[in-house]
């Protein structure tokens, strides 16, 4: 519980700098903050980037992601999709398809088969463009609960030192608040929209708009949608892990 309640502490003072900026009010000592926060926001643009690289190669559509030293963050840069590379996948899918057939595990196989219906389904339509765009912040999400599991049951302590822990958690955190405080402002604060619709000099949309324009809906119902999602994956990866054991042998 000390290792959550003070890395949550951490995490919160590290996000004050967006806090402000999304609220637009002055936080003392934000040039001091803003070290080990932009460090932080960098290492949440790596994994943004890499998610929605990932996503986009599922779909048959190469893309390289980058950071973007200009107007700060990055962007994946995506190309017309190759339907060689789609084959490629199907194909994959189907020898594991087969895999499963072989030994039984038609559970497996259910469930694999469920997903190539929605593969399928998200590729030939707009939704799979809605689902690179979410898993940029989906990604973030996902690394950080990851971090904090990973602090939660003990698992970097014994092998690599206390220190390790604590950085996953601080890290896990921070990615929660920050992506909970970002789609919050796009939620409640016309500032926090104007500022996020005016990114990469205004000449790109940002995630969270694009999904808003895929689905016709406002961008204060997409920060809405989203922070719901973050805030239950918070609850899941946070309050609820506090009673996770210590170490996986105890489980």
């Amino acid at each position: 519980m000390r290792l959550f309640l003070i890395s949550f502490a951490l995490a919160f003072v590290f996000c004050l700098p967006l806090l402000g900026q999304q609220m637009d009010f002055a936080v003392p000592g934000r040039g001091f903050l803003s070290i080990p926060a932009v460090g932080l926001e960098y290492m949440l643009v790596f994994f943004h980037e890499i998610g929605h690289t990932l996503a986009a190669w599922l779909f048959g559509i190469p893309a390289v992601p980058q950071f973007d030293f200009q107007h700060g963050g990055g962007l994946s840069r995506y190309y017309d999709r190759s339907y060689i590379l789609l084959g490629m996948i199907w194909l994959l899918l189907g020898v594991l398809a087969v895999k499963f057939y072989n030994e039984m595990h038609y559970r497996l196989l259910i469930w694999l088969g469920i997903g190539v219906v929605l593969h399928v389904l998200f590729a030939f339509t707009r939704l799979h463009d809605i689902f690179m765009s979410f898993m940029g912040h989906g990604t973030e999400v996902l690394i950080g609960g990851f971090c904090m599991l990973r602090a939660f049951w003990n698992t970097t302590e014994k092998s690599r030192g206390a220190a390790e822990r604590w950085l996953n958690m601080v890290f896990g955190l921070f990615a929660q608040l920050h992506n909970m405080i970002l789609t919050a402002g796009l939620m409640m604060s016309d500032i926090s929209r104007d500022a996020y619709s005016m990114q990469k000099g205004g000449h790109l949309q940002g995630d969270l708009d694009r999904i808003a324009l895929s689905l016709h809906i406002s961008g204060a119902n997409s920060g809405g949608i989203s922070f719901s999602a973050l805030a239950g994956r918070f609850y899941r990866y946070g309050l609820s892990g506090v009673e996770i054991p210590p170490t996986p042998k105890s489980r």
